[in-house]
């Protein structure tokens, strides 16, 4: 607010931490400059969200600036390229020295293109056995025939506890069902009540008792069905 000239009073409208004077840079983008910068994330033992909320945190912008081809494991150490729009290479370099907890940032570099969920041809694994006897791995051994066979012709992604979770639900076992076309014993497995379900949860898994569904409420015809 400045000062009162000829009765006039003059308000000029501010942001802590300069936020004007970097959305004004936003705006004003050069024109032979693409609008997205990419560069690739890579954590360890870390969630993608948590990864990008941090990362975001530090650059004074919000997640949803944020974009990428998919979510990545946790469980792991994991790389993925991800993209910010109009963003300047040398601000992310700044956010990147001061990352730590496990997220890493590098080769950035400026593209025309957004990344977008599903915009990928792939995912590369390079996975590590542990207390493998390395007499395993010579000759006619089982192990060293599988590994043989998954060089060759590869092996499916089976229903896990790594891709499906393992809190609460059993979802690997679910899998299993779901694959034998066992239907109603997967619903039942999705429906039991747990010691660790509380509240409206808890209390209409309970319904689900062979000749007790009559008693949910009426407005729970769906699940009467």
């Amino acid at each position: 607010m400045s000062g009162a000239e000829n009765n006039l009073l003059t308000i000029k409208r501010t942001s802590a931490g300069g936020r004007n004077e970097r959305s004004e840079k936003r705006r004003i983008w050069p024109a032979d400059r693409p609008d997205f910068l990419h560069f690739t994330l890579t954590k360890e033992n870390r969630d993608t969200q948590w990864a990008v909320n941090l990362v975001a945190r530090l650059c004074q912008l919000r997640p949803h600036n944020f974009s990428m081809a998919g979510m990545k494991d946790r469980r792991a150490v994991t790389a993925q390229r991800m993209c910010v729009y109009r963003v300047e290479k040398q601000r992310m370099e700044a956010a990147a020295k001061g990352l730590r907890h496990g997220v890493w940032l590098s080769d950035f570099n400026y593209c025309s293109e957004k990344l977008q969920l599903g915009s990928l041809w792939g995912n590369r694994f390079n996975v590590v056995l542990r207390g493998v006897d390395a007499a395993s791995l010579q000759g006619v051994h089982p192990f060293s025939t599988r590994a043989q066979e998954w060089e060759r012709v590869g092996f499916l992604n089976y229903f896990g506890s790594q891709r499906f979770g393992t809190c609460g639900v059993s979802t690997a076992k679910i899998g299993q069902l779901i694959l034998g076309a066992r239907w109603e014993e997967a619903v039942k497995e999705l429906l039991a009540p747990r010691d660790e379900a509380h509240g409206r949860n808890c209390s209409v898994k309970g319904y689900y008792v062979p000749g007790l569904t009559h008693s949910l409420p009426f407005q729970a015809n769906s699940a009467r069905r």
